[in-house]
């Protein structure tokens, strides 16, 4: 490689030069459906990935993942995550681990299975940009740095999970091998809108409120019945009030909902409700844990139906830092070579990237395409931001980890 800094220009001319063959890479994944639940059709994506990977120099190891007990009858015992490492550089060099998923939402009985637009601006289909396409600009990226001569910049970990949009019951394990040791990781997960970065992402914790009453008939019965669906909403708008408590909470009742009995002239004896928060500190997570706790004992007492409430911290919080700066405005000095106006944001939602930062990592998410329209028919990529993300990636990485100044 020369001595020559990076560029930008000439980077981004070469990926638009790959884009054929990185097309047409993208419109096999995209049009194979992979489910997690689609053995089949993962291994089929996988097939087509891994000699692409080898041909980096990169040796491939297929890690099969027991699956949690239970599992439903008939069921994989395992599913099959696949992870690619490059040799190890001269010493002193980093290590980058590249993260991906390759499963999508559509199962293989649902009509969504191909490409339903294919012009030269955008693709529409499923996991188009969700995350296949930050797949084939995570290989684009390790391709330009085999071209200028810099795959040995870093030692790199490509990883593969197959059922993170499942919760990653199996891909966790796999990811937490993959993240050992690991000095920066990426998610190739889309761009946030306008192209921005994820540079935090807040923590989350899940659980659940079970009251238990006292059942009898709605008329007769209405002064010695105890209602546990009475105490049951009393806890959660507790719970609810939390947020003036802590900056940043968001405190979310709902999915699953029961009460019983069901008939409306039957005083409910039994009531439950899932919730989940959010938070931007892991103490906060954890206070919020203790307070619903407290939350059902009181609520309980008060309304003499008890409730109790079950629940844990599900992901930690990642939180922006100093050592994030420095990668970010490598990353958007890069950009602005390219003609790209992006930005560092903070998001809600969680993701891989949460538990990774909590092993150590400094993390730089939505480092993917440019898209939108996820987990829908809509779901679209913006075609040549493939080319635009994998330079920026490319400059960016570089002048972070300092590849211009030693080469």
């Amino acid at each position: 490689m020369s001595r020559n800094p990076l560029n930008p220009e000439e980077v981004l001319a070469e990926a638009r030069r790959r884009m054929p063959e990185t097309l047409e890479l993208l419109a096999s994944l995209v049009e194979t459906n992979s489910h997690a639940e689609n053995a089949e059709g993962v291994a089929a994506c996988l097939s087509l990935l891994e000699p692409r990977l080898r041909a980096l120099g990169l040796e491939t190891q297929v890690l099969e993942i027991p699956m949690p007990e239970p599992r439903e009858a008939g069921s994989a015992p395992f599913r099959r995550h696949l992870l690619a490492c490059s040799p190890e550089p001269e010493r002193g060099r980093p290590t980058v681990l590249m993260s991906f998923h390759l499963d999508t939402v559509f199962p293989k009985e649902h009509g969504f299975q191909k490409l339903v637009e294919r012009s030269a601006e955008r693709w529409r289909g499923p996991g188009v940009s969700d995350m296949k396409g930050g797949i084939v600009t995570g290989l684009l990226t390790l391709e330009l740095f085999k071209g200028l001569g810099a795959l040995g910049l870093a030692h790199w970990r490509f990883l593969l999970n197959t059922d993170e949009e499942l919760g990653s019951p199996t891909g966790m394990a796999a990811l937490r091998k993959a993240a050992e040791g690991v000095d920066l990781a990426l998610c190739f997960e889309a761009a946030r809108p306008c192209g921005g970065l994820v540079v935090a992402r807040k923590g989350l914790g899940a659980g659940r409120f079970i009251a238990t009453g006292k059942s009898g008939h709605a008329g007769i019965a209405h002064d010695t019945g105890v209602n546990a669906f009475t105490s049951m909403a009393r806890a959660v708008v507790a719970a609810e009030a939390l947020e003036a408590r802590f900056p940043g909470l968001t405190v979310s009742p709902g999915g699953k909902v029961a009460v019983g009995p069901v008939a409306l002239n039957m005083i409910p004896d039994h009531a439950e409700c899932e919730l989940e928060w959010r938070f931007t500190e892991l103490a906060v997570g954890e206070a919020v844990l203790e307070e619903l706790g407290r939350i059902a004992e009181r609520v309980g007492a008060e309304a003499g139906a008890p409730v109790r409430f079950e629940g844990s911290l599900e992901a930690p919080p990642m939180a922006e830092s100093a050592r994030t700066k420095a990668v970010l405005e490598a990353y958007v000095g890069a950009a602005r070579d390219l003609g790209m106006n992006i930005q560092g944001v903070a998001t809600a939602g969680v993701g891989d990237m949460n538990h990774v930062s909590r092993m150590g990592a400094l993390c730089l998410d939505g480092v993917g395409p440019e898209g939108g329209g996820f987990h829908t028919e809509n779901e679209y990529l913006v075609v040549d931001s493939l080319a635009r993300r994998a330079a920026m990636n490319v400059v960016g990485l570089s002048r972070y980890l300092g590849e211009g100044e030693r080469a």
